[in-house]
């Protein structure tokens, strides 16, 4: 009778499951030609660490204009309307730790618009075990300038060939937007002459 020895060879597959949170400062609503910073960070969630390396994208909306950008030293990150951003096969990125890129950028000038900007992460070489938290949005609403004007006359009932004064006022009552490069034009009644 023969004996037969065998071994059974087992592997393990492991899995990232990456999260993505996206900010904004200020959240929901923004002035017109204002700052508006993104940040993204990109979370692991899973029991292991990531060692197989990710990377994430996020395109810019086109209402604003991108400014500057930071990030961890970890990233390798190339863009500025349309970023990627890697982190390398080789490096760990172990349970709950994360990586970030913050995205300077200024609003246009734009009034009563909405805005959305979305960051997708994925995971290298390895199977993510979470996809629904792999993408987050970030939604602000532009608001324009305000701008309210107000006319007097001094007297209001001169007499006939005496100097009065017109008074013209100019206010933006705008809660978010700052009012820039304003024109105010004024027509004077063809009886009237300056002094």
């Amino acid at each position: 009778m023969k004996n037969y020895d065998w071994t059974e060879r087992l592997e393990t597959i492991c899995s990232d499951d990456l999260s993505v949170i996206k900010t904004s400062n200020p959240s929901g609503n923004v002035g017109a030609e204002s700052n508006l910073a993104y940040t993204i960070t990109v979370t692991n969630l899973s029991n292991e660490p990531v060692t197989k390396g990710f990377t994430f994208s996020d395109t810019l909306p086109t209402e604003v204009s991108y400014t500057g950008e930071s990030h961890s030293s970890n990233l390798n990150c190339t863009g500025t309307n349309s970023f990627n951003c890697t982190f390398p096969d080789g490096l760990i990125l172990g349970k709950n730790e994360s990586e970030t890129i913050t995205i300077n950028t200024q609003t246009a000038n734009l009034d009563k618009v909405n805005i959305t900007n979305t960051a997708t992460a994925t995971a290298t070489n390895q199977p993510d075990e979470n996809s629904a938290n792999n993408t987050d949005t970030a939604q602000n609403y532009i608001i324009g300038t305000d701008l309210k004007i107000t006319k007097t006359a001094s007297p209001i009932k001169p007499n006939p060939g005496s100097a009065f004064v017109y008074t013209v006022r100019v206010e933006n009552i705008s809660t978010y937007a700052n009012a820039q490069n304003i024109t105010i034009t004024d027509h004077f009644d063809s009886r009237l002459s300056y002094v």
